[in-house]
């Protein structure tokens, strides 16, 4: 069975959201911030992202649980 990685599920929210296109942009953040040994700055960027077009209350909502389950 498949373990989903921080990566993968910050794409899910992502692509949840707003399609696949922007669920790239994780690709991005991934390559500047390693995301297993900084969880919380890689999920910083990915909720910045987010609230940057659905503000920072939603933004909290959709990553909380990543940010239980990985931070």
């Amino acid at each position: 069975m498949y373990k989903m990685s921080i990566v993968d599920d910050a794409k899910k929210v992502i692509n949840d959201t707003f399609g696949e296109f922007s669920a790239k942009k994780v690709e991005v953040f991934a390559g500047e911030v390693n995301a297993k040994k900084h969880p919380r700055e890689f999920l910083d960027r990915c909720k910045k992202f987010v609230s940057g077009m659905l503000g920072e209350v939603i933004a909290k909502q959709k990553f909380s649980s990543l940010y239980t389950k990985y931070a």
